[in-house]
């Protein structure tokens, strides 16, 4: 039985319903993610919990394609003058790729996503690293830069392999 399915349906606090949303987004269903987190309502004197809340709500948003809210998200995460440097370099992240796809500089995209993967590292998040570096990978390769692709696909799958059994 899925731990998802064996969590309980009556009230949860916060954190565990982001949990549970971002195993829905992982297994398909941001809809389903997109419905429990919006009526979540983010403490911003909790730049910890607040932070965590919009980039699981951003992840969801971007899983159903729902860009514009992505960026209103990662745009509230930017402006907060206390976010959490990680919500910051995702919200990063999610801006940057969706700028590329709606037509701006991929080569300036791969930039930012090595330096957010560079400093997601440092911060010892190798899940989010990967991420960073998995999509400068693609931004490569899109590019016919294939050299860098395989250079950054790489990086990512180190990063990965340091997530192996670890939450997250």
């Amino acid at each position: 039985i899925d731990l998802l399915d064996r969590m309980p349906d009556g009230p949860v606090p916060p954190a565990a319903m982001i949990i549970r949303a971002r195993g829905y987004v992982a297994r398909g269903q941001g809809w389903r993610a997109v419905e429990m987190l919006e009526p979540l309502i983010p403490d911003e004197k909790d730049p910890a919990g607040w932070g965590l809340l919009q980039t699981a709500l951003a992840n969801a948003y971007m899983a159903t394609g729902q860009f514009e809210k992505v960026q209103a998200v990662c745009d509230a995460i930017l402006r907060h003058p206390e976010s959490p440097r990680v919500a910051v370099a995702i919200a990063r992240g999610y801006t940057t790729v969706i700028a590329a796809n709606a037509g701006s500089s991929i080569a300036t995209a791969c930039e930012i996503l090595v330096e957010l993967g560079d400093d997601l590292q440092r911060q010892e998040l190798p899940y989010f690293a990967a991420v960073s570096f998995h999509n400068a990978a693609l931004g490569h390769f899109a590019r016919g830069r294939y050299s860098g692709a395989v250079s950054y696909a790489r990086r990512a799958i180190d990063q990965l392999e340091l997530t192996a059994g670890q939450p997250g």
